[in-house]
């Protein structure tokens, strides 16, 4: 009876379903034309010229009875300079007249002495401690 069941409904979808037909469907062509347009060459906004990015140069420079080392420094004009300098056996003095500095150097006590390297040439710095006869020089390109 279950197959005679299971087969009166299969027979009574198949009555009931619709064949379903394709049609062709067509998609109607458009031509779109596109005027052409005067375009410039460049574009109309430039951007404004970017500042010139400021280099630090940092140097360390110990300073003894035998000098300052290093002794010579050669920096960029325009530079930002960071000079750290540092007496490691007695009291030092660290003196350039061409930039304004004259520090005092205690031992063992980091002197940090920042400028702008806005003078092209060579300039001495030097101790000016009684005998201590130290000299370096900077020099900027």
């Amino acid at each position: 009876m279950k197959k005679l069941t299971i087969l009166l409904t299969l027979l009574l979808l198949a009555a009931c379903a619709q064949e379903v037909q394709e049609r062709p469907t067509t998609i109607p062509q458009i031509e779109i034309t596109v005027p052409k347009a005067d375009f410039p060459d460049k574009p109309q906004y430039e951007p404004p010229p970017s500042a010139p990015v400021e280099k630090t140069t940092e140097h360390k420079i110990d300073a003894t009875i035998d000098g300052y080392k290093p002794s010579e420094i050669t920096v960029n004009k325009g530079d930002k300079v960071k000079l750290t300098v540092l007496a490691i056996d007695i009291p030092h003095a660290f003196t350039m007249p061409a930039y304004n500095i004259n520090e005092e150097l205690k031992v063992g006590e980091d002197v940090i002495i920042e400028f702008t390297a806005d003078k092209e040439g060579t300039f001495t710095f030097y101790c000016d401690k009684p005998g201590h006869d130290m000299r370096g020089k900077l020099t900027v390109k």
